[in-house]
């Protein structure tokens, strides 16, 4: 059976929908294998990607409200940056 809403399908809505998103994000929570291609995607399709550096634990807390997320007690999050990608209106 041919999955009929790709995981691709769901962060591309997600971001079109005016929320921000990381990489972590967009594989963990949307199951996207590579999420970087489906941002190139989107920038081949006229999309304006903007990105800016932030705490991962930003990034943590925020997929904590939709699912169950616990990081490696050793991780240093407070202290890590990742980038986060929303779409430009």
């Amino acid at each position: 059976m041919k999955n009929r809403f790709p995981s691709s399908d769901a962060w591309r809505d997600h971001l079109l929908g005016g929320e921000a998103s990381s990489l972590l994000e967009g594989m963990a929570m949307f199951g996207v294998c590579n999420p970087a291609a489906e941002l190139t995607k989107l920038r081949k399709d006229g999309f304006i990607i903007k990105s800016r550096r932030v705490l991962m634990t930003r990034i943590i807390v925020r997929m904590k409200k939709h699912m169950q997320f616990v990081p490696p007690a050793q991780l240093p999050h407070k202290e890590c940056y990742m980038q986060e990608y929303w779409i430009e209106r």
